[in-house]
């Protein structure tokens, strides 16, 4: 009946139940894994440069791009 339900036990909704929260730090960025901005960018356009030096026949130069991109997304 509208108006009437009662709310089960246990099902209180606590804390943001809407869009995800922006990380304000460097250390809140890497630990949630969610990167902003250019920051989100940057590893996927080094990929593109890398591609681009591989088919290029330049893989001491993609070889270097990709190890970038290992620093930044913290594989090293």
């Amino acid at each position: 009946m509208a108006g009437k339900q009662k709310q089960g036990v246990g099902t209180e909704t606590t804390g943001s139940t809407g869009t995800q929260t922006k990380a304000i730090s460097p250390h809140q960025e890497q630990v949630t894994g969610k990167r902003t901005g250019e920051s989100a960018d940057k590893p996927s356009k080094i990929l593109a440069e890398a591609r681009k030096m591989a088919q290029a026949g330049d893989e001491q130069g993609c070889m270097k791009k990709l190890a970038e991109i290992k620093g930044l997304i913290g594989e090293k």
